[in-house]
């Protein structure tokens, strides 16, 4: 077995963790791979290069270990999931919603994986299409006003089917594992990971009876949107990469045939996880 490990390298408990995880696999005898840019580089995000380097290590190794938070697991999967290599995080952050475990039991966990004793779980992405550039979206992809004043006008077309418009701050289309972030807090519905769809959430619409639409995971969707002062609306993916959306441009969001692969343990189920994190719970459990 070979091992790849990747840690943010802008929390030195990430890098500390992963660090010592490189040694203790060592010490057992197995291959890892670390891409040196995690050794203390104070940056936000991932150059070109760096995402060059952490797919190679993806190509050669067997699966990857992911030190951080939510942001370092999209970050990862994103560029990690062409390789269909599995993925296991690590959480050294504050929710950890796509995680299993801390640092404190990634121990623990590397036996159970070494002696295979885990499963794969899948979860769908998206592929955004804009000034034929592409980019995968394991949570979502947003169309926002940005700083304009101005209500941004939307027109969100399917194929062969009539499209739907409105007008507001913009629209959030995620994937269900993304219908637990910024859509959930823009009013959208919670999407179990194993429900494959389309989720779309506009982001305070004018119109008094739109609300969060699903549509079916094969649909491809085109988006037209405009604001009348000619100001440019803005596009992020996972909340990570912005892109400039100018007047006229068309984006295209469908479900990528990527799929990215997190490797769970004991199994991650949503309403656990939804009680940890969240609480949602009656805290009068004895009423229950």
């Amino acid at each position: 077995m070979r091992i790849g490990i990747v840690a943010n390298h802008t929390k030195n408990e990430a890098i500390t963790a992963a660090q010592d995880l490189y040694r203790w696999l060592a010490e057992k005898g197995i291959d890892c791979d670390m891409p040196d840019y995690h050794y203390g580089e104070n940056k936000s995000g991932l150059t070109e290069d760096d995402r060059k380097a952490l797919l190679a290590i993806a190509e050669k190794v067997n699966l990857m270990v992911a030190f951080g938070g939510d942001g370092t697991v999209l970050s990862v999967a994103r560029t990690v999931a062409p390789a269909g290599k599995p993925v296991f995080p690590v959480n050294v952050g504050g929710m950890g919603f796509l995680t299993e475990v801390k640092v404190s039991g990634v121990y623990k966990a590397m036996e159970e994986i070494l002696a295979e004793r885990y499963i794969v779980e899948h979860r769908m992405m998206l592929e955004i299409e804009l000034r034929r550039s592409c980019e995968l979206a394991l949570n979502e992809v947003v169309i926002h006003r940005g700083s304009t004043p101005q209500p941004a006008h939307i027109l969100i077309a399917r194929q062969n089917k009539s499209p739907i418009s409105f007008c507001g701050d913009g629209v959030i289309i995620s994937t269900p594992t993304g219908s637990t972030a910024y859509s959930l807090s823009a009013g959208g519905p919670v999407l179990d990971p194993a429900v494959c769809a389309i989720l779309c959430t506009p982001i305070c619409p004018q119109a008094r009876f739109l609300r969060p639409f699903i549509l079916p995971p094969d649909e491809e969707l085109t988006i037209d949107a405009k604001i009348m002062t000619g100001g440019d609306l803005e596009v992020f993916v996972d909340g990570q990469i912005a892109l400039p959306f100018k007047w006229g441009e068309k984006l295209v969001v469908r479900r990528s045939k990527t799929d990215f692969s997190l490797i769970r343990i004991k199994g991650w189920e949503l309403f656990q996880v939804l009680r940890e994190r969240m609480e949602w719970m009656d805290p009068r459990e004895d009423k229950v």
